[in-house]
């Protein structure tokens, strides 16, 4: 059986400023979402897409992703 990796892509809105949160942090992906605005969740969601997470449900401001899990070798965990 595979395992996978869990993510939560949140869009907290506070007034006027939006702002991006993954759940749990993303060091690999992070710098590159930078550069794009939070008003633009497709482009998130696409750049995130581009680093094998796939999205698997959505429910208000909340973005649930998976991808398969990976040892510090680089290998895919298949059980």
């Amino acid at each position: 059986m595979e395992r996978w990796q869990h993510l939560q892509v949140r869009v907290n809105r506070v007034q006027h400023n939006e702002q991006i949160l993954l759940v749990p942090h993303q060091h690999d992906v992070e710098t590159e979402l930078q550069d794009i605005s939070p008003l633009n969740v497709v482009a998130v969601l696409d750049e995130l897409g581009s680093h094998s997470w796939q999205l698997v449900a959505v429910l208000d401001d909340e973005f649930w992703m998976k991808r398969p899990a990976v040892d510090t070798s680089g290998e895919v965990h298949v059980y």
